[in-house]
Parts: C-alpha cells; sequence; structure tokens
C-alpha cells in the first residue's frame, strides 16, 4: 500500500483530523492510538474499524457515556508494581482501583449489550473482572482513600494506642497551660507545635519556671517554646507508636502489591482495552461532529459520491453560519479519470481533496459526510499532486517537483490507484505542458488507475471527450 507524497496529509488536511480526534480524547492513551492511526487495504479490517465506529454513533446518539480519562502515568506505576516485593503509594494504589472499577463497569455494560454492540463487545475479547482485586484494595481503605484501622490486628490496636496517648496528652497539656497562665508565665499565643512537638509558649523571664524541653524561641527571644515534662515521655511513646503504624501501613501495602502483581498484565490489558474504546468513541463523536455515515462499502477500488463534502471545509462554513456545496462523483471502470475544468477559486481543488480525504478517512475507519447510499470501496494506492513541491535542498524547481511527482505515480499506478492531481502538466510552456499531460493521461488511462485531474488546458478536454475511461 503506498501513499504518495509523504506530505498527503497535510495536503489533503488530515492532519487537521487528527487534531480534531485528539481533542475528543479522554486521555493520552487514546490520543496515542489516534497518532498511530494509519489506513489499511485490508476490506475485513476496514469493515471492522467502521462498525466499530457505527456502533459507538449509535451508543452516543442513545445517550450511554463512559469514564475513559486517566491523568495517571500508569507506566510508571506498572513499572513500580513489576519491581518484587515493591509497594505503590495509596495514591498509586486508587489509580488501579480506579482502572479495574472503570474495566469491570464497561465489562458488564457490554456483557448485556453484546447483540446490540457485537463489535465493540469483541475489543473486550479476554477482558476479565477484577472484583476480588477491589474486595482486597477495599479492605484496607476508606472511599475517600483514607486508612481502615481495621486492616489487620496489629493496625486496630495500634490505632487505639495512638487515640488514648493523644487524648491523654491534650489533656495534660491542656492543664499544663491553664496553669501556667494563671501563674502569668505564658505568652499572649496559644499552645502550638514545634518540629512535630507540642508546646507551650512561656515569656523567657518564666522560663526557669516550668520543667520541659526546650523546642523552639522566637526571633526577638521573648518567647520560649516548651514542651512540658509531663508530656514529654507520653510524647515520645505516642511518636514510636506513629512510627509502628506506618511499618504496619507499608507492611499491608506490600502484603497488597504482592497480590496485584500476577494481575499486573491483566492492568496494561485493561488499559489498552479502555483507550481503544475511547479512541473509537472519538471516531464516533467527530462522526456526529460532522454529520458523517457508514456508505455502502465494498471491496473493490471504485467509489460513488452523493453529496459528499470535505470535514474541515464544512466546520469551518458552520462555524460562519453558511453552507459547503456537496459534490457528486463517481469513479469506475468506464468514468475511471474524471477532468475537472472551470475558472480559478471554482472549487475544482476543494473537489479533488474532498475525494481524497474522504478516501483516506474511510481506509482508516473513519466514518465519512456524504448521503448513506453512496457507495465507496478500497484503493491500494492514493497518490496526490497538490500544490507547490520546489525544493531549495533538492535544487528543485516547481516544475521539476511535478515532474518528479508524475514520474513516481506513472511507475506505481495500477488499477487499484486513486489519483488526484491539480493542474496536470502546468509550470511549463503551455504548448510542451499540455502535450505532455494528455501523454500521461492516456497512460494514466491504460493502467486503469482511477482519479481526479484538474486542467485550464483546452486539448484535454477535447482528449476526455474521445478517450474511452475519460469523462469532462
Amino acid at each position: 500500500m503506498i501513499f504518495y507524497p509523504d506530505s498527503l496529509e497535510q495536503k489533503i488536511g488530515f492532519d487537521g483530523i487528527r487534531n480534531i480526534l485528539r481533542k475528543h480524547c479522554h486521555s493520552d492513551y487514546s490520543r496515542n492510538l489516534v497518532t498511530q492511526m494509519r489506513p489499511s487495504q485490508s476490506y475485513e479490517l476496514v469493515l471492522s474499524w467502521l462498525e466499530q465506529s457505527k456502533e459507538f454513533q449509535v451508543l452516543l446518539d442513545e445517550g450511554n457515556s463512559f469514564q475513559f480519562g486517566f491523568d495517571e502515568d500508569f507506566q510508571t506505576i506498572f513499572d513500580k508494581l513489576e519491581l518484587s516485593n515493591n509497594f505503590l503509594e495509596v495514591e498509586e494504589l486508587f489509580a488501579i482501583k480506579e482502572l479495574i472499577e472503570t474495566s469491570d463497569r464497561i465489562l458488564q455494560f457490554f456483557e448485556k449489550s453484546a447483540l446490540k454492540y457485537p463489535k465493540l463487545s469483541e475489543c473486550l475479547t479476554n477482558l476479565e473482572a477484577e472484583t476480588e482485586l477491589l474486595v482486597k484494595i477495599n479492605k484496607l481503605f476508606a472511599i475517600d482513600g483514607s486508612w481502615k484501622w481495621n486492616a489487620s490486628k496489629k493496625l486496630s490496636s495500634l490505632h487505639s494506642k495512638d487515640t488514648d496517648l493523644s487524648k491523654s496528652i491534650q489533656v495534660n497539656l491542656r492543664s499544663s497551660y491553664v496553669q501556667y497562665q494563671k501563674n502569668g508565665w505564658v505568652a499572649d499565643t496559644d499552645v502550638s507545635i514545634k518540629d512535630g512537638r507540642l508546646v507551650i509558649p512561656i515569656l523567657s523571664e518564666h522560663k526557669r519556671k516550668v520543667e520541659g524541653v526546650v523546642q523552639d524561641i522566637s526571633g526577638n527571644g521573648r518567647v520560649i517554646y516548651i514542651e512540658p515534662i509531663g508530656i514529654l515521655e507520653n510524647t515520645n511513646e505516642l511518636t514510636e507508636v506513629k512510627l509502628a503504624i506506618g511499618q504496619e501501613q507499608k507492611r499491608l501495602l506490600r502484603q497488597l502489591c504482592n497480590q496485584l502483581r500476577p494481575h499486573l498484565s491483566d492492568f496494561k490489558y485493561a488499559l489498552n482495552r479502555i483507550a481503544l474504546l475511547d479512541f473509537i468513541r472519538s471516531k464516533a463523536s467527530f462522526a456526529n461532529e460532522i454529520n458523517a455515515v457508514f456508505p455502502d462499502f465494498h471491496n473493490d477500488a471504485s467509489l460513488n459520491l452523493v453529496n459528499a463534502k470535505h470535514p474541515l471545509l464544512y466546520l469551518n462554513h458552520r462555524e460562519k453560519g453558511s453552507d459547503v456545496v456537496p459534490l457528486n462523483v463517481t469513479l469506475n471502470g468506464e468514468n475511471r479519470i474524471i477532468l475537472i475544468s472551470g475558472p480559478n477559486a471554482g472549487g475544482k481543488s476543494v473537489a479533488l481533496k474532498t475525494v481524497a480525504m474522504l478516501q483516506y478517512m474511510l481506509q482508516c475507519g473513519l466514518l465519512i459526510p456524504c448521503d448513506a447510499h453512496s457507495s465507496i470501496g478500497l484503493f491500494d494506492n492514493i497518490f496526490v499532486d497538490i500544490g507547490d513541491d520546489q525544493s531549495i535542498e533538492s535544487d528543485l524547481s516547481s516544475y521539476s517537483s511535478h515532474l518528479q511527482n508524475m514520474k513516481f505515480m506513472l511507475g506505481q499506478a495500477n488499477s487499484k490507484t486513486l489519483l488526484c492531481i491539480d493542474e496536470i502538466g502546468v509550470g511549463t510552456d503551455p504548448q510542451f505542458g499540455q502535450a505532455l499531460a494528455a501523454a500521461m493521461l492516456e497512460e494514466f488511462a491504460k493502467k486503469g488507475a482511477k482519479g481526479i485531474v484538474t486542467t485550464h488546458y483546452g486539448n484535454l478536454k477535447t482528449l476526455a471527450d474521445k478517450k474511452d475511461g475519460m469523462i469532462n
């Protein structure tokens, strides 16, 4: 399969289509699929793509939607999980949880709707529900991501001890504060925390009257922040308890990740399937945006487009509140090459780009903006020669560039080739250009290639009238 030149997508505007599709995607994973999207010449594959897009279009029309967006860097999460005996942070585990919940929700929907959306359901083949893993995650964490203190007996015991010590410290601290305040030793501030330790602000002249540990001094030296001796032992014990809680939580995280690790390939597959569905959804959303349809699709190199529109032109004009004049084109064995002539700014190039665009879109699995009773097949090659491709680096003039394009196309063209050539033979003396253009058109017709060619040359119009397979 050959697409020529390398800048074909830019010349027909398909790079703009990719940008729109990316905006419809909900995650970088599906946007990457837009970037990787390539046309195919396989009838079965393109048919499957089109059917997927059509089914999702129906799904959207019926008001069904899914949460597809993931902001997390799953590659980093997967890499961490892959390391033996390593553990994930809580927010990373919740990303895994969201991935499982999303895949399970999608799987349940399409299991119930497999008959209605068979092609979309096929995308989920081998995707399995991981509800038992959700149970394991939910055993440790509440909905808001906080730890459940009954996640283990040890954690529960440590939490109880933490609570009791914290209450005892608060009671003792408040009692000391009230007493010191009555004595007039306390500065005009409340109890505070310095380096994680609860302290009472004592005026510097009374510091020796308070038993405790100095944890900080104010900038002007007037206030001394003292941790009273009465809470010191409990505070140290509380610190040890909190460290023990952290160790137990790490043990539970490591244990959970050891249970998740064997399912890593399943997580990667689920992410891949969700990204694929979001990619298909973006194609369906774009189809709705441009009123695109699933035309009659057949496995031969011909097309019959009825009321076709260039999608970017359609969107541009709709934004301005104006209409696009639709295009009717038939390319088949009898009318292989259509010659379009007419005044400048009359729409010749737009017609040519529209045909190339819609054919390229279809072979990428995108629905196209035309009437539903249009019919369109597959081409092995799509060749365009549009605009000025002169190259300073290659020392090519505009005419030399066109000649180089024609040489390639003539060498590669066959009956499954779609040609879109703008102003064939231009760039040199008209008399010479007309003769050369006529010879090239006859050769293209002889090879059975199909396409649209624009021209101002009168001799080509005469040739198209007389030559089999060509039409004005």
